[in-house]
């Protein structure tokens, strides 16, 4: 099978899954792009915000934490920091480019923001 076959065997599988951010802005009827920008938006404060306040208390066992403690540290923090760039910036891509949307003419709506602020 080719890459554009098992894109479309995860695509059919994703529809079957609960809800998330993208699909509940879709279903208030913004378009996707839209819901892709929203969603992301909402996802990005929380995700870095617990990474950048666990790297920072494990940034002592870092730097002085002994032999056991400092290897592992190293590895949270590492683990944490590219775990947090995906949930931020690949799953919004890839979630562009199995759902086929498109960028290019993209503009942003002051309106929907607006909305979204006095609705939440």
């Amino acid at each position: 099978m080719n890459i554009l076959a098992h894109a479309s065997i995860l695509r059919s599988k994703l529809r079957g899954i609960q809800p998330g951010a993208i699909q509940v802005e879709l279903r208030l009827g913004y378009s996707l792009e839209d819901s892709i920008v929203l969603s992301s938006l909402k996802r990005v404060r929380p995700i870095m915000l617990t990474t950048l306040t666990t790297v920072i208390g494990l940034l002592p066992l870092s730097l002085q934490g002994g032999e056991m403690w400092r290897p592992m540290a190293n590895t949270i923090i590492f683990g944490l920091s590219v775990s947090s760039i995906v949930g931020v910036i690949l799953c919004p891509v890839l979630y562009t480019v199995l759902f086929k949307g498109s960028f290019q003419n993209y503009s942003w709506n002051e309106r929907v923001i607006r909305e979204k602020t006095t609705n939440d």
